[in-house]
């Protein structure tokens, strides 16, 4: 079969252009799926890896306020106030992966007044069940710490009541 030149460089330029269209077609699906990815990880995972560093600094300024409250002289009752705000707002960070920032449930509890009065944006879907498990975990522990927390405070207290003269300074026997 004879074809020409003419013919010839037309088959070719059209299977180049074809070739082209197709490679700019799947590129440009590629980008959507690409984008959509994007947009899950902003949606899903920031969200929850910013709350879960948030739950580590609470824990980390939990941490402060309970050697604050073993080392101080005066202000218990602030430090204890503290030391209970940092509670919430860890039970509120756990409650936000159980249950999800936009179920009734979490709007209904104390962690959802919580998050609406510290005006919080952060929407977080309903952990995973691994998360669950973790989640069951740490409020256990959660439970565990208040009332020992209450009775370090009864024994600071007690500490700091005692008190004795000695060479003519009146002493608590922390600050001695």
């Amino acid at each position: 079969m004879n074809m020409t030149i003419k013919k010839k460089l037309l088959g070719a330029f059209l299977i180049m252009a074809f070739l082209v269209t197709l490679a700019g077609v799947t590129g440009v699906m590629m980008v959507k799926k690409v984008a959509r990815s994007g947009q899950q990880v902003v949606e899903e995972q920031v969200p929850a890896k910013d709350m879960a560093m948030e739950a580590k600094i609470t824990l980390g300024q939990l941490t402060q306020s309970l050697n604050e409250l073993v080392a101080a002289d005066d202000d218990l009752k602030k430090i204890e106030g503290d030391i209970n705000e940092w509670l919430g707002d860890f039970d509120m960070w756990l409650s936000m992966f159980e249950f999800g920032t936009e179920s009734q449930q979490f709007k209904n509890s104390a962690a959802g007044k919580m998050y609406v009065h510290d005006q919080l944006k952060i929407v977080v879907q309903k952990g995973s069940p691994a998360i669950q498990k973790q989640i069951s975990s740490l409020r256990q522990r959660l439970h565990k710490i208040k009332p020992q927390v209450d009775q370090v405070a009864v024994l600071c207290e007690a500490l700091q009541s005692f008190s004795f003269d000695f060479d003519g300074v009146h002493y608590t026997l922390p600050a001695f």
